[in-house]
């Protein structure tokens, strides 16, 4: 049986609150605390992933923008033949 569990199983069998299951047991006790790590540092990672990410939008943005200047950008590197330039 999981020790984790083990209190809460107790009480539902019993009908009551075992005796070993208190706050201060409930407070000082380490069950689940790798659960908790992860989810905040999952939080991290995810509030930094999110603030890295609308921090370069604009960035990007005005970059994609500059390559379809036409008058500067990539565009203006295409020179198309003149029409009807070639044959057989």
């Amino acid at each position: 049986m999981n020790t984790v569990f083990a209190p809460l199983i107790a009480c539902l069998i019993r009908g009551g609150i075992p005796s070993g299951l208190s706050i201060r047991g409930l407070w000082t006790g380490d069950g689940g605390q790798d659960v908790v790590e992860y989810a905040l540092l999952a939080a991290f990672v995810g509030v930094a992933g999110w603030l890295v990410l609308s921090g370069i939008d604009d960035t990007v943005g005005a970059a994609y923008l500059a390559w379809l200047n036409p008058n500067t950008g990539v565009p203006s590197l295409w020179a198309p033949p003149e029409p009807g330039g070639g044959g057989s």
